[in-house]
C-alpha cells in the first residue's frame, strides 16, 4: 500500500511534538546555492520565531557549510523575549512559550530549545523542516533522466530496489527511482550518515526509520525521516 504523502505546510504554523513540519521555498532556477540558503534561513527564522516567542531577527541559527542549520539558543536571552499571554508557562524556568515544556526544555542541557532542522536544495526549490524534540531529515530531487540508473541503484540502493525499479516502466522509471532515493537520503540526513554503498546497516536503517514521502509540485519528488 502507497504511503499518503504529507502536505507542505504554510506560515505562520505552530509546531508540534507529534510530526514534522515542511515548508517549501521557491528559489532561482539555478544550482548556485547562495541565494537560496539565505532565503532558507528567512524562513527559517520566520518559522521559529512566534514558537520560541522572540523576533526573528534574533533566532540564533549556526550556520556552518556543508551541515543543516542548527538552533543554539542561550536560554535566558531567548526567554526574556516572550511576552505573549496565551503561551504555557514552562515548569523548568518559568517562561513560556507556544509548544509545551517538554519539547523546549532539557534539564540536562544549556543548549535548548531543541528542535531538529533539516533543509534540502534543487534548482528552483529548497525544502525546509523543523521537528520539536527529535531529529529530522529531509531530500529533495528533481526529476529527470537517468541513463546510468541501474548502477547507480544497484550500488546504493540495493537488491531489492533496484530490481523494483526494473519492472517499472522506462518512462515512469525516473519518478520511481527519485521517490526511492530521497528516502535514503532524508533517512541518513536524519541520522547525521553520508551517503554510502549499500549495506545491510542501510537496510536497517530505512527499515527503522520512520519516514514519508512529501506533497510537492511537479517535477519535484522529496522524502522526509524523524526520529524522537
Amino acid at each position: 500500500m502507497q504511503t499518503k504523502a504529507l502536505h507542505i505546510s504554510a506560515l505562520p504554523i505552530e509546531l508540534s511534538a507529534d510530526k514534522p513540519v515542511v515548508l517549501a521555498v521557491e528559489t532561482s532556477d539555478t544550482t548556485l546555492r547562495p541565494v537560496a540558503r539565505e532565503r532558507v534561513r528567512q524562513v527559517l527564522r520566520a518559522l521559529l520565531a512566534p514558537n520560541l516567542g522572540c523576533s526573528a531577527e534574533d533566532v540564533p541559527l549556526h550556520c556552518a557549510p556543508g551541515s543543516p542549520p542548527q538552533l543554539v539558543v542561550n536560554r535566558r536571552k531567548i526567554h526574556t523575549l516572550s511576552t505573549s499571554p496565551c503561551r504555557t508557562t514552562c515548569t523548568v524556568c518559568g517562561s513560556s512559550s507556544r509548544l509545551n515544556s517538554s519539547a523546549i526544555h532539557s534539564t540536562n542541557s544549556a543548549s535548548e530549545p531543541r528542535i531538529g532542522l533539516g533543509i534540502a536544495h534543487e534548482a528552483g526549490l529548497s525544502l525546509v523542516a523543523a521537528f520539536p524534540n527529535g531529529r529530522v531529515g529531509v531530500d529533495l530531487m528533481r526529476i529527470d533522466a537517468l541513463p546510468d540508473w541501474f548502477s547507480v541503484a544497484r550500488d546504493y540502493l540495493g537488491p531489492d530496489a533496484t530490481r523494483r525499479l526494473g519492472r517499472v516502466d522506462q518512462a515512469q522509471r525516473p519518478t520511481a527511482f527519485a521517490a526511492v532515493w530521497t528516502q535514503l537520503e532524508a533517512v541518513l540526513k536524519c541520522h547525521g550518515l553520508p551517503l554510502t554503498e549499500w549495506s545491510p546497516h542501510m537496510a536497517a536503517l530505512l527499515k527503522s526509520t520512520p519516514s514519508q514521502p512529501l506533497a510537492l509540485p511537479a517535477p519535484y519528488i522529496g522524502h522526509i525521516a524523524w526520529l524522537r
